[in-house]
């Protein structure tokens, strides 16, 4: 019994011991301290990471990986005395296979936001430059090559200008951005497109030929869901290029509603810098934007 009673004493007093040292080493929290803070985000994912709020932020793929994106680009023509002829519905659908590849369906051309109208749903009749409602229709892919202060991704694109009758070409490139700091981004997407058959009709480029296509777009992040973007770039068919290009300026404002869909708009002058440049060729887009 006297043994037992000594064991019962020495383990009580162990634990005993055990319990002050482990109080003596855990911390006392001063309460004046302020809380410490949450690591921050980064402000930049992956090709196939979830979309930000930010339009800064993002890369140069519009769907995340398993996800689909719908990007519909309401097009009008506000060219002097011809407000509206055409106007267009012109939606572009993408789907993020995995981090690295995006496919998509699209009726935009290799200019993207800043395709004329009457591309996709063209509505406003025959007499109003629509040869036909729909006629138009191109195939999309996307390769992150790098992500981080700069992403970059191997684009190309197959598109029917024409399905009846048919009229095919193809734009290979690279689509870009640089974060120039959480504020502002340059986003970039050069493309050589090559006219496959009916080389003698007209298409992006006049014959149906080579030309180039090098939209660009400067970017700027003036509220959390807010950001005004400024637009130009340059196209134009190889063959008398200096006789021919077209640099268009605009600006527009893009607006974050919630982790679904985005709406913005944009107002440009279609050849204000170019070769036979005007102020009269202008033209305005509607863009929505829908993730599921």
């Amino acid at each position: 019994m006297r043994k037992l009673r000594a064991f019962v004493g020495l383990a009580l007093s162990v634990a005993f011991v055990g319990h002050v040292q482990a109080q003596e080493a855990e911390p006392v929290a001063d309460p004046a301290a302020p809380a410490p803070m949450a690591a921050p985000e980064a402000p930049m994912a992956a090709a196939g990471g979830a979309v930000s709020a930010s339009l800064v932020a993002r890369g140069v793929h519009a769907a995340a990986a398993g996800k689909i994106a719908i990007r519909t680009l309401v097009g009008i023509n506000a060219s002097k005395g011809a407000f509206a002829k055409p106007f267009s519905i012109a939606p572009d659908i993408f789907y993020g296979v995995n981090d690295k590849l995006q496919v998509g369906l699209v009726h935009n051309g290799p200019m993207g936001w800043q395709t004329f109208p009457g591309q996709g749903l063209c509505l406003a009749g025959k007499e109003n430059g629509c040869g036909k409602v729909w006629n138009n229709v191109g195939f999309d892919a996307l390769y992150s090559l790098m992500n981080g202060s700069t992403d970059l991704s191997a684009h190309g694109a197959v598109y029917l200008g024409s399905v009846d009758p048919l009229k095919i070409g193809v734009a290979l490139g690279v689509a870009g951005k640089l974060h120039i700091n959480e504020q502002m981004a340059l986003f970039f997407d050069p493309a050589l497109y090559i006219g496959l058959n009916k080389r003698d009709a007209v298409g992006f480029v006049p014959g149906n030929k080579e030309g180039l296509f090098v939209p660009v777009e400067f970017q700027f992040q003036l509220q959390p869901q807010l950001a005004l973007v400024a637009f130009t770039g340059l196209q134009g068919p190889l063959s008398k290029f200096g006789d021919s290009f077209i640099i268009p300026l605009g600006v527009g404002a893009f607006y974050n509603v919630n982790e679904m869909i985005d709406v913005g708009g944009r107002f440009s002058f279609d050849n204000l810098l170019g070769k036979n440049s005007s102020a009269d060729f202008r033209s305005l887009s509607i863009l929505v934007n829908v993730r599921l």
